[in-house]
C-alpha cells in the first residue's frame, strides 16, 4: 500500500532508520533495473519496492540485501549512501 501510495505521489519519504525502505522509494526505476535486471515489467518494480522496504521478511532476502549493500557502497563515493 505504500509503494502504491508513494507511486500515486500521495506521500514522500522523508526519513527512516531503514536503509532499504529509503532506497525502495528514492531510487529510480533504472537503478533496480540494472540491479535486478533490465526486464523488470512496472508490476515487477511495484513488487521489488515492497518488498526491499522489509526485505529480512522474504525467502530472497539475501538477492535483496544484497542489492542493498551494493547501493551503499556505491554511493558512497558521491555522499548519497543515506
Amino acid at each position: 500500500m505504500l509503494v502504491k501510495m508513494w507511486k500515486d505521489g500521495y506521500i514522500k519519504l522523508f526519513s527512516t532508520n531503514n536503509l532499504g525502505a529509503k532506497y525502495a522509494f528514492s531510487l529510480d526505476d533504472a537503478a533496480f533495473r540494472a540491479g535486478f535486471g533490465g526486464t523488470l515489467s512496472d508490476d515487477d518494480l511495484f513488487f521489488l519496492r515492497a518488498k526491499l522496504s522489509i526485505a529480512r521478511f522474504f525467502p530472497d532476502s539475501q538477492t535483496l540485501l544484497n542489492f542493498i549493500a551494493t547501493t551503499f557502497t556505491q554511493r558512497l563515493n558521491n555522499g548519497l549512501a543515506i
